[in-house]
């Protein structure tokens, strides 16, 4: 539910475009995780990841790689992440979220729900790239909350790590 945000917040500034050329190659910790398959729409796309053993509709942590052709022409990082951000307060106005670490080209953040009444607990770090053909937004979920603090430096730093190939 919490994923529609994602999709929201990119509707309101999305405009599709051709095919895309660029990737964005996600770091994992130690474990292994399965792909579900890539959804695709109108130059839109989904990829999720789960720790083996878990499936995309029954998950406790989640990596999701989204990709939004066009959209770098239309919002930055932190005005996706800003229109994200809005779109949780609404639904869950008790969101909790922090930047984390802002670039020139990217930005991370993070955000947490308790209680909300529109899904589960969860806790969230995203990292917004804008890439030459897209905005790109690769991030962790789990909803072991609260996140431990070893567990959220893990994260900042494998999705730090993530690259942007073929732009």
């Amino acid at each position: 539910k919490h994923r529609m945000i994602h999709i929201l917040a990119a509707s309101i500034l999305f405009a599709a475009s051709a095919a895309l050329a660029e990737e964005v190659q996600v770091q994992f910790d130690g474990r292994q995780w399965e792909s579900g398959p890539v959804i695709e729409e109108a130059g839109q796309s989904i990829r999720e990841f789960v720790p083996r053993g878990e499936s995309a509709e029954s998950w406790m942590e989640q990596v999701t790689v989204q990709t939004f052709a066009g959209l770098q022409d239309k919002a930055t990082p932190e005005e996706y992440m800003n229109g994200m951000i809005s779109g949780l307060k609404e639904s869950c106005p008790g969101v909790t979220w922090n930047v984390i670490r802002k670039g020139d080209r990217d930005i991370i953040f993070e955000w947490e729900v308790k209680k909300c009444s529109t899904g589960e607990d969860q806790h969230e770090i995203d990292r917004v790239i804008a890439g030459a053909k897209a905005i790109y937004i690769v991030n962790y979920a789990t909803k072991k909350v609260p996140l431990s603090a070893s567990k959220r430096d893990e994260w900042i730093k494998l999705l730090s790590a993530a690259t942007l190939t073929g732009s």
